[in-house]
C-alpha cells in the first residue's frame, strides 16, 4: 500500500486494536476512527489508517526533516490493495499481532468495496425539500428506528443515517453499491406510489443515476 504521499510502499506489519495511535514524538496525535491501522516504514516513518463516517483515511508522518501532516482520504481501489495487503500479512507467518481488529478491517473492507448493498432497502421517505437551487435534500427512516438523509445535486449525491439517541453525521458521498441500492429503493417507492411520491424523490434518483454514470465514465477513460 502507497501512503499518504503515494510513493512510498509501506514496509512494517499492521497492527490494530487501537484506542488511540500515538505518533512520533513532536507530533500531533492522529485521530482514531471506529477502526484504526498502524504501521511503520522505518524508524522514523509510518502511516495511520482509519475508517469514520462513511470514510477510509490515510495519514502519515515522518521524522526525517520538516513536512506537512498529510491526511489522505482514500480511494476504492486503495481499499482493495489495503485489504489484499492485510490478507496476505495473516494468512503469512504470524507477526505476533492480536489478529481480531486486523480480521475486523478486513471486513470492512470488502464490504466497502462490494458491489452490492441493501443499505436503502426498506427505508420510508420522510419530507424532501430544496435548500439551494439545484439541490434536492430527502429525510429517510427504516423498519429498524434508524433516520437519515440524502442530498442530491450535478455534483454527487451524499447522505448519512444514524440512531435518534446520536447526533447526525456529516454527509458523505454514497459509493457505488450504495447509489445503486437508493436507485432501486426510489424507483420501487415510485412504482408502488405512482403519481402520490413527490416528484423531487425523482429527481433525486435523477441525481444518483447520473452521478453512477460520471463515474463509470471516468473509470472508461
Amino acid at each position: 500500500m502507497l501512503n499518504a504521499y503515494g510513493a512510498v510502499p509501506i514496509m512494517g506489519p499492521w497492527q490494530g486494536g487501537l484506542a488511540q495511535p500515538v505518533g512520533p514524538p513532536s507530533r500531533p496525535r492522529f485521530g482514531t476512527g471506529a477502526l484504526t491501522l498502524v504501521s511503520q516504514t522505518d524508524a522514523s516513518s509510518g502511516s495511520v489508517v482509519s475508517y469514520v463516517g462513511g470514510i477510509f483515511a490515510a495519514q502519515f508522518w515522518t521524522v526525517g526533516h520538516p513536512v506537512p501532516f498529510l491526511v489522505r482520504e482514500l480511494d476504492p481501489e486503495d481499499v482493495q490493495a489495503l485489504r489484499d495487503e492485510l490478507s496476505e500479512q495473516l494468512e503469512g507467518p504470524s507477526a505476533g499481532l492480536d489478529e481480531v481488529p486486523l480480521r475486523a478491517f478486513v471486513a470492512a473492507a470488502e464490504a466497502y468495496v462490494a458491489t452490492r448493498s441493501e443499505r436503502f432497502s426498506g427505508a420510508g421517505l420522510r419530507a424532501i425539500s430544496t435548500p439551494a437551487p439545484g439541490e434536492v435534500l430527502g429525510e429517510l427512516s427504516w423498519p429498524s428506528g434508524a433516520i437519515g438523509s440524502v442530498l442530491g445535486s450535478r455534483q454527487g449525491v451524499a447522505g448519512q443515517s444514524h440512531i435518534p439517541s446520536q447526533p447526525a453525521g456529516e454527509l458523505v458521498p454514497l459509493r457505488d453499491a450504495e447509489l445503486r441500492s437508493l436507485t432501486a429503493a426510489l424507483a420501487a417507492a415510485e412504482r408502488t406510489t405512482g403519481e402520490g411520491i413527490d416528484p423531487l424523490w425523482s429527481e433525486l434518483r435523477e441525481f444518483a443515476q447520473a452521478a453512477l454514470s460520471a463515474r463509470d465514465r471516468r473509470r472508461f477513460w
